[in-house]
């Protein structure tokens, strides 16, 4: 609460920390009130004041041994806002010095999957240009776990497009003359009807992506390709494509 309602400027502005106590905790919020004119904010957490000893402010004897009690207690609470004013200025840099680590926690757990990303696979996801690699780089962590699965590999184009995806293989090799074959995956993405600039756009776009996939989530032995084809549409009844229930083929002869 305290990193969202703070203001950003919180130190540059010169505002200072009352620390009422955690006790205050159990029936108000972290931050207690806000004096914006005098630039005091009050909370419901412990100062270093309120983890000395009780004996720094008064001997426990002479409490009770004291022959004016009323005024031996108005001189501890003399010395004990006196103690409260000294300890405002390090509270306020313990409150200042939280707030950066806060900032600092947030914005790493912001990053955390590019961190992951830089740190366990150097891949600097920062340097990508192409969108849908940036998009396809958020299952990045899980290649360890899904590398050769085909299904896995369809869903992720699929959800990168945003488009139907279907999977094909075929015995392939790029020389006549080579003995062995090598097993060719050929993911089809459907298209909408799109113009024809964007269209040579995610050529390009759809090029990179395969590579980075067969780098990533293939075999090494495997052989990926990712290809357009128009949107699949169903067949209604009655069109010239689809034979009607009593139809039947006659020979042209």
């Amino acid at each position: 609460m305290l990193l969202d309602t703070l203001y950003p400027q919180l130190e540059e502005e010169g505002w200072t920390v009352k620390s009422s106590g955690a006790f205050y905790r159990n029936y108000n919020e972290d931050m207690m009130s806000m004096d914006e004119e005098n630039k005091v904010v009050e909370l419901s957490r412990n100062s270093l004041l309120h983890v000395l000893p009780q004996g720094v402010f008064a001997d426990e004897e002479d409490l009770r041994n004291m022959s004016d009690p009323k005024a031996k207690l108005e001189s501890v609470h003399i010395n004990r806002n006196r103690m409260k004013d000294f300890f405002v200025p390090f509270n306020t840099y313990d409150l200042y010095l939280r707030l950066k680590v806060e900032r600092e926690v947030s914005d790493l757990l912001s990053r955390k999957l590019e961190f992951v990303q830089k740190a366990f696979f150097g891949y600097f996801i920062d340097k990508e240009k192409n969108p849908l690699i940036r998009e396809a780089a958020q299952v990045l962590p899980y290649a360890p776990f899904y590398r050769g699965d085909i299904e896995f590999v369809k869903q992720v184009i699929s959800s990168v497009m945003e488009c139907d995806v279907t999977v094909s293989n075929e015995q392939w090799r790029d020389d006549l003359t080579a003995h062995d074959f090598l097993t060719k995956i050929m993911f089809t993405v459907y298209l909408p009807p799109i113009p024809i600039e964007e269209y040579e756009n995610r050529l390009h776009q759809i090029q990179e992506l395969n590579n980075w996939i067969a780098y990533w989530f293939l075999p090494i032995e495997v052989v990926s390709e990712i290809v357009f084809a128009s949107e699949q549409k169903m067949d209604e009844v009655g069109s010239t494509t689809l034979l009607n229930y009593n139809s039947y083929l006659k020979d042209s002869l």
